[in-house]
């Protein structure tokens, strides 16, 4: 559990976690799934709760939607 500096407290686990479970299979932010393979600063500035669900292999499909990508003014440009 980390305290902000605004007193808000962000709890982070990921139980499955060992040298062999290092790759995310699935990520829980306030209990809901969360898909995208960053976290919004401002986001994580109201607290909260990260679950990570840790596997053996990597989950290759996740986040790779274009709903899950990061804002680019590239890509307004298109």
């Amino acid at each position: 559990t980390i305290t902000l500096e605004n007193g808000k407290k962000l709890e982070i686990s990921a139980p499955k976690n060992s040298d062999t479970n290092r790759y995310i299979r699935s990520l829980n932010y306030n209990g809901k799934n969360y898909t995208k393979n960053y976290l919004n600063h401002f986001d994580l500035l109201k607290g909260g709760r990260l679950v990570f669900d840790m596997d053996n292999k990597p989950n290759k499909g996740r986040g790779i939607n274009e709903s899950d990508f990061p804002y680019s003014f590239s890509r307004d440009n298109k």
